[in-house]
């Protein structure tokens, strides 16, 4: 099975160390598991305060892999948004303190929906259990409805959702990975899902990639596997 995976990320998380969290490392260990691209964002963007120096950081460490691409960081507050280049971006409402439904993210949306583009929110990046105790960062579930319906016509991403979350909203254009995905019968759970909107995503190098991939190797169709695995997120991204 060949994979695209919407999930990665590369550099430092500041509360703990991980093996693959350069590229050079992670991409050869994604190709064991027939991943051989995906969407790649900062990790040390989440608390960065120069989010521009994060991207052009991102974007040299993502140029020698084809079929990685970056997934720069947009703020509402910060007007580079506007010079923004690639199809798809991310929005870290929670990390950055801004909400999804402000009125100067709602126009930033709109505008960047208008000039094609399309959102990524990662709604959290551990589990709250194991976050620091100075550093409790509530996920923003509870927006991600109301954010889709302002601009219908885009796709919007959402990582390391919660079974639970992902059954709460139910705009067309919503559309969430797997990574965090873990009802008890998950095959059903996947095939009872909208289809076209569950897209593959490990939250390498956080999460062990060959978890990911497992969750569509308990007894899906192939050809649910393999739309799950790739072709769902080829349609979306236009690849």
């Amino acid at each position: 099975m060949v994979a695209f995976d919407v999930n990665l990320s590369t550099g430092r998380w500041p509360f703990r160390p991980y093996r693959l969290q350069t590229l050079d490392l992670l991409v050869p260990h994604l190709a064991q598991y027939g991943i051989t691209g995906g969407l790649v964002r900062s990790s040390q963007a989440a608390f960065s305060s120069d989010l521009l120096y994060e991207n052009r950081e991102l974007a040299q460490a993502c140029r020698p892999y084809n079929g990685f691409r970056a997934l720069p960081v947009v703020h509402p507050g910060y007007g580079f948004w506007r010079d923004i280049q690639t199809q798809a971006v991310l929005l870290l409402p929670s990390f950055q303190n801004y909400s999804l439904l402000d009125g100067r993210t709602l126009d930033m949306a709109r505008a960047m929906a208008k000039n094609g583009h399309l959102f990524v929110i990662a709604l959290r990046e551990e589990d709250e259990r194991s976050q620091h105790p100075r550093c409790q960062v509530k996920a923003p579930t509870a927006d991600i409805q109301a954010f889709a319906e302002a601009i219908p016509q885009t796709p919007v991403i959402v990582l390391n959702a919660l079974a639970r979350e992902c059954g709460s909203w139910s705009a067309a254009n919503v559309y969430f990975d797997i990574a965090f995905y873990e009802p008890f019968t998950i095959t059903e759970s996947l095939l009872a899902a909208p289809k076209g909107r569950v897209l593959f995503g490990s939250h390498a190098p956080f999460f062990v990639a060959g978890a990911a991939l497992s969750k569509l190797q308990a007894g899906l169709p192939e050809a649910d596997a393999q739309a799950i695995a790739r072709d769902n997120a080829l349609a979306i991204l236009h690849m």
